[in-house]
């Protein structure tokens, strides 16, 4: 069953781009039902590049077109300094993820885009592994437990892997092959999804990492394997034979103690096989949020973290007001 059954039209006007979407009803994740929906108006005061289309694939043919994305600049008069790759999660789209991100805001009341104005921001949008169906980087056959017929969530990841490394890779020739001043971000499956991607990341600059990964409320596939396994379980092709990016590349895993969905136990554990491959992570849990970011500590967080792991001059003390931490 889609996730939604929306029609999206798109409208640029000078530099800003609306992205209208009608829907007729979407998936509640958190009641577990089709619930009305109502019309969204996104506007992005950018020249967004987003176009709709039909994924399919097979388990006997694999899809390699390039993922379709949203695509924001930085600020208007701010020079371009870094570049967030964010994954969204199951049965979302990137327009609706975009939009969705600007309800979460620090204390200060900023979101994160307004925290790094001198950010650009890439979604990729995730396919539809079947004419149809919602938007999912790779099968699931329980969501209840995802250790059951788990080998069925490599052939996604075997397609999609190649796809953001693609993206990280056109990113950081943008900023003159800089890989440290890209960041990749993920939330539910697109947290399992980034981790993976790191998994299979081989990044051809001496700084061998990175500017930071954040993931949300996620877990890691084939958790109970060793990285040379989980590398053996893909067959993502080019793949390193080292661990030097996860061992580089500072990282934040956020989750919410609450959360229906991906259990906060499940995040520990994605957590702890990180650290076990030698990364060296910061995990913060929150008492509350459900399934997404918690607000207005989570963002907090984030931007604290941000800003500590990429040395920005705008570094504050919010550090010292943090999560509980592990």
């Amino acid at each position: 069953m889609p996730r939604c059954r929306a029609s999206c039209t798109l409208l640029r006007t000078s530099q800003w781009l609306c992205v209208q979407r009608t829907t007729l009803q979407h998936y509640n994740t958190d009641q577990h039902r089709f619930l009305p929906h109502r019309t969204h108006h996104l506007l992005l005061n950018c020249c967004c590049c987003f176009t709709v289309q039909t994924f399919s694939s097979t388990a006997h043919q694999m899809d390699t077109s390039p993922l379709k994305e949203v695509q924001v600049p930085p600020a208007p008069g701010q020079k371009h300094s870094h570049t967030v790759v964010f994954l969204h999660g199951r049965g979302d789209n990137a327009p609706h993820f975009c939009e969705s991100l600007q309800y979460s805001r620090d204390s200060r009341g900023r979101t994160l885009s307004d925290a790094f104005p001198s950010f650009r921001w890439v979604f990729p949008q995730a396919p539809s592994r079947k004419p149809g169906e919602w938007n999912q980087w790779f099968d699931v056959w329980n969501v209840k437990n995802f250790a059951e017929n788990e080998n069925l969530q490599a052939e996604g990841l075997r397609e999609v892997v190649p796809k953001i490394r693609n993206i990280l890779a056109r990113e950081a020739n943008d900023l003159d092959g800089r890989w440290e001043k890209i960041i990749l971000m993920g939330i539910s499956m697109g947290s399992a999804t980034s981790v993976h991607t790191l998994f299979n990341l081989d990044i051809p600059s001496p700084e061998t990492r990175l500017g930071a990964f954040i993931g949300f409320s996620g877990r890691c596939p084939f958790a109970g394997q060793t990285l040379d396994e989980m590398r053996r379980t893909l067959q993502v092709e080019s793949c390193p034979a080292h661990g030097d990016v996860l061992k580089k590349t500072p990282m934040l895993l956020e989750h919410c103690a609450n959360d229906p969905l991906v259990l906060v136990e499940w995040g520990r554990k994605q957590c702890e096989v990180l650290r076990g491959f030698g990364a060296n992570v910061t995990w913060r849990e929150y008492p509350d949020g459900g399934h997404w970011i918690n607000s207005p500590r989570g963002i907090d967080d984030a931007v604290a973290f941000l800003t500590a792991a990429l040395e920005l001059e705008q570094a504050t003390n919010d550090s010292e007001n943090l999560g509980t931490q592990g």
